[in-house]
């Protein structure tokens, strides 16, 4: 077995791990953001309603 190539293997699959785990990180962000910003639209839209 050439520990080289295993080497390379093991350090090419952490920084796509890594990659995507940020990736997947910036996406929940942007979701929860983008779902805080609806809700206080709505909010604001109702209470310029109720006035």
């Amino acid at each position: 077995m050439d520990y080289t190539f295993m080497f390379i293997m093991l350090l090419g699959a952490y920084v796509a791990f890594r990659i995507a785990s940020s990736v997947v990180m910036a996406v929940i962000k942007t979701a929860f953001f983008a779902a805080f910003l609806a809700i206080g639209i709505l909010a604001m839209s109702s209470t310029v309603g109720l006035l």
